[in-house]
């Protein structure tokens, strides 16, 4: 659910380290096609790309960047 209260549900794909998801919504009336990408580049990281487009000749990129894990410091202990 996005924060205009849409549902969309996507049909995802795994090619090696990369993951692509598609779907289709209807915007005012018009037909809108959407595309993401997740290309995993360590165990910790992966870059991404978000496609949205009339059809999958005029997509166009919308959104993208890298995803990093970080591990949280380890918590410290209270004195006794």
């Amino acid at each position: 659910m996005n924060n205009w209260g849409a549902i969309w549900t996507a049909r995802g794909t795994l090619d090696g380290d990369t993951r692509t998801w598609t779907s289709q919504d209807t915007v005012d009336g018009k037909t809108m096609l959407l595309r993401f990408i997740q290309k995993w580049t360590s165990k910790d990281s992966y870059d991404f790309k978000n496609d949205v487009g009339a059809d999958a000749n005029s997509m166009k990129v919308m959104m993208d960047g890298k995803e990093t894990r970080v591990t949280a410091p380890a918590a410290k202990t209270a004195p006794k």
